[in-house]
């Protein structure tokens, strides 16, 4: 059923793990050197990708996601769609996911009810397509925008979403929440912390 105001179409989100979308790569502190030319084996880097800023590969995976970190960091706007590809071919996709997903959650909020939100979201639906964690984060955070600038969704959608964007709903309403999406997720929230924590947030008559 349509929720808000013109019907148009968003991607669905059925993922049906009780926990999805709350991965996180277990980021331990590791060494965190550029290795020097002609280390160990493994040290090597594509050639071209330190002069446009992508990490230098090392064999354990917290150097890398700590690269990964800074380079999104630092990255400009226009290279950040490339940037994001490149960290998904990681052979370690939780840790590159959980460092392409800090990224998405960081800029997404930054432009959430941003008119550039559509255009940015656009740009990195290819290269995340590669990876449906990732992918996923990236629709629901459009489907948080539809909610928050009260723009037609789908209430499946919001249903069949993972933990972490009930959550974020009903935890922190964006504006447009409280009359359509805080009491779907007061009556149908994947858990009973989720549906609790809307009905507390449902404002009272009066």
């Amino acid at each position: 059923m349509p929720v808000g105001g013109r019907r148009t179409a968003l991607p669905a989100t059925a993922f049906e793990a009780e926990g999805a979308g709350e991965r996180k790569f277990d980021s331990a502190p590791g060494r965190d050197t550029i290795p020097r030319q002609g280390g160990r084996k493994g040290d090597a880097v594509a050639s071209g990708d330190v002069a446009a800023g992508i990490p230098v590969r090392d064999p354990d995976e917290h150097v890398r996601f700590a690269r990964y970190r800074r380079a999104f960091d630092a990255v400009a706007p226009d290279d950040a769609a490339d940037l994001v590809a490149r960290v998904l071919t990681d052979p370690d996709p939780a840790m590159a996911n959980t460092a392409v997903c800090e990224y998405l959650d960081r800029r997404a909020a930054e432009l959430l009810t941003d008119p550039g939100y559509p255009a940015w979201s656009l740009e990195l639906t290819g290269p995340v397509a590669v990876d449906a964690f990732t992918a996923r984060r990236l629709r629901e955070w459009t489907l948080l925008r539809a909610i928050a600038l009260d723009e037609p969704w789908e209430a499946e959608q919001l249903l069949t979403a993972s933990n972490w964007l009930q959550l974020h709903v009903a935890g922190r309403p964006p504006a447009g929440a409280a009359r359509s999406a805080l009491p779907l997720l007061a009556e149908g929230g994947r858990t009973r912390r989720i549906r609790n924590i809307a009905r507390s947030r449902i404002p009272r008559p009066g």
